[in-house]
């Protein structure tokens, strides 16, 4: 059945961002399966007109029903499948879950359905609420959402090569061995960057990492992140 162009609706999503106005409205920002990233308004929801209470805020998954008009969705109603609330209470992975939501809502195209994006989002979040590294899961999550857009390095053989790597240089959005790189500067382990990114995820360490391996990680982190820039 086609469905009209404007009319009620009933998705599966995520609240990625939230806005409130000075007037008390709010807009949400939204990821749902088959229609992609939407915007949706509820007036008077930041003044308590509306009982919909902390189903608005980021990181709440479930069905959302609305108005799409002309040129506004207005929100209806949340039936909350997930809310994470252990997640929200665990102020350092709490960060990581809400830089996610960020880096979606800026990354993703307006409307265009992005499916394979939405299951890495939620395991990321699964993980992070039964309380895996948080600096690890940051590194899993970005390598994922690369690896969904193509754009993901190799963080265990050479980008030239195929050689297996324990550490490289990165050059032109890969890493390369020493061969491929001689005299490279700046050359950095990627064996933990490797276990984070792959690794199935019921063989994922609960323990806290030491703070040499988060800033290994970080700095992987911090240099893959430059293959955004191709969507930006």
């Amino acid at each position: 059945m086609i469905e009209k162009p404007q009319g009620l609706r009933r998705r599966t999503g995520v609240v990625l961002r939230r806005e409130i106005s000075p007037e008390g409205d709010i807009r949400l920002m939204c990821l749902f399966r088959g229609d992609g990233v939407h915007w949706l308004s509820l007036p008077g929801g930041g003044r308590g007109r509306v009982r919909l209470g902390g189903s608005t805020e980021p990181l709440t998954w479930g069905v959302f029903s609305f108005y799409k008009g002309r040129n506004r969705s207005f929100l209806k109603e949340i039936e909350v499948k997930k809310d994470f609330w252990d997640l929200r209470n665990m102020q350092e992975s709490l960060k990581f879950a809400l830089g996610w939501c960020r880096l979606l809502s800026e990354m993703l195209p307006y409307q265009q359905p992005v499916d394979e994006v939405i299951p890495v989002f939620f395991w990321a979040l699964e993980l992070l609420e039964d309380r895996r590294d948080p600096w690890g899961m940051d590194l899993r999550f970005l390598w994922r959402i690369l690896k969904v857009w193509g754009v993901a390095p190799s963080l265990s053989s050479c980008g030239s090569c195929g050689k297996r790597l324990s550490e490289g240089t990165w050059k032109d959005g890969v890493f390369l061995c020493p061969v491929c790189s001689p005299g490279g500067r700046g050359r950095i382990p990627l064996e933990a960057a490797t276990f984070w990114a792959r690794t199935d995820k019921k063989n994922l360490p609960q323990e806290t990492l030491s703070e040499g391996n988060r800033k290994n990680l970080y700095a992987v982190r911090s240099i893959i992140s430059s293959n955004l820039k191709a969507f930006r």
